[in-house]
């Protein structure tokens, strides 16, 4: 499997975190839809092959490029987009897209996923880390560490949130630090602020993760 990584910031900073992958059955599936996100996969000749898009949460850096993906793929590419994860049906409607230009992923189709809602804001609406084909596991956004779910203990690879810096939205990398070696040796990091990068760095190279995700980078499962 091969999996492109389409951006790995957060909402403010760079290209918003999202993941291009086609599953064993051919299918082009996005996690996460940022504003960045549409001219990225233009630019890099990916448009065509999206079939579906699982979102994580309704934060416009993870869902900005949505509605003009799916008007993309209806008008361009005669297909209706396959939508998943938190339910976008009223966001897509205020953006005046009607419920006809897309349809949801089907429980019984060929894309395999599943949820779990996680804490972002507190007392706000919660996120959706994303388990994908039995092997990817996604976290959105989350002040929690998903490094010791059953999920990241299936997984073949992680793509994990983090921030050098505590704070109440984000997880916090010494936290995730305290996951099992294996764990940690498939995690990569994503979404971490601009001028947090450098220590992040410096922290993942004494601590036994597999790296921090940059746009256009590919990694083979």
């Amino acid at each position: 499997m091969k999996i492109h990584v389409l951006g790995a910031n957060g909402a403010f900073d760079g290209y918003n975190t999202s993941l291009f992958v086609k599953n064993d059955e051919g299918v082009g599936i996005l996690l996460d839809c940022g504003y960045t996100v549409f001219p990225e996969l233009h630019r890099q000749g990916l448009l065509p092959d999206v079939d579906a898009v699982l979102i994580s949460h309704l934060h416009g850096d993870h869902t900005g490029s949505l509605s003009t993906l799916i008007l993309y793929a209806k008008y361009k590419l005669g297909k209706r987009l396959m939508v998943g994860g938190a339910d976008c049906k009223a966001l897509l409607r205020l953006q005046g897209i009607s419920d006809s230009s897309w349809k949801k992923v089907s429980p019984n189709g060929k894309i395999l996923y599943q949820t779990m809602e996680t804490e972002h804001i507190p007392g706000e609406e919660p996120n959706n880390c994303l388990f994908l084909e039995n092997k990817i596991l996604y976290s959105g956004d989350t002040n929690q560490s998903l490094l010791h779910t059953d999920f990241a203990k299936k997984a073949d690879i992680i793509f994990h949130e983090a921030t050098v810096k505590p704070n109440m939205t984000h997880s916090n990398i010494a936290v995730l630090n305290n996951a099992p070696y294996d764990i940690k040796n498939k995690t990569w990091l994503v979404h971490i602020p601009k001028n947090e990068y450098e220590e992040a760095q410096e922290f993942v190279r004494n601590n036994g993760f597999a790296g921090i995700c940059k746009r256009g980078q590919i990694i083979q499962r």
